[in-house]
């Protein structure tokens, strides 16, 4: 390998070149080797999916007394504030991105935010809650869909 001080990274901007070298040097002394720093990357990467994971789960749990009438594919979802009900459908081809949302006569396809609330038959839901939740699906009184 060339002299660390000639090494760059080229997955981070020349301002951060510097603080990589010194995290390269530090692990070096330390006797980590890159394949040590991969495993350690992972790690934090499955550590922060599963507290997404986690926090997704508890918002959709707090939400869950608003789901009714659960069928195969659709449930309907109630506001709190102002009782309205809506029924949401999901698309099955499109892998659950996209969605149906209607309101008496009114319809209108939505697509959801890629939010990780796991793998279940009711993950969608979940999904979908969790959407509400932080703004990117709104189902408020002008019907931003």
């Amino acid at each position: 390998m060339q002299d660390q001080d000639e090494v760059i990274f080229r997955r981070f901007p020349d301002k951060k070149q510097e603080q990589v070298r010194q995290l390269v040097s530090w692990s070096r002394l330390l006797g980590l080797t890159g394949r040590d720093l991969v495993s350690i990357g992972g790690k934090l990467d499955r550590y922060e999916k599963q507290q997404e994971l986690r926090r997704n789960k508890e918002i959709a749990k707090s939400m869950w007394h608003r789901v009714t009438m659960r069928y195969s594919g659709r449930f309907q979802y109630t506001d709190p504030e102002s009782g309205r009900v809506w029924l949401i459908e999901a698309k099955w081809a499109s892998g659950y991105d996209q969605i149906t949302v209607s309101q008496g006569t009114k319809t209108v396809k939505a697509l959801l935010r890629d939010y990780h609330c796991g793998t279940s038959a009711d993950a969608w839901i979940r999904r979908v809650l969790v959407n509400i939740h932080y703004g990117d699906l709104k189902l408020d009184k002008n019907w931003n869909v």
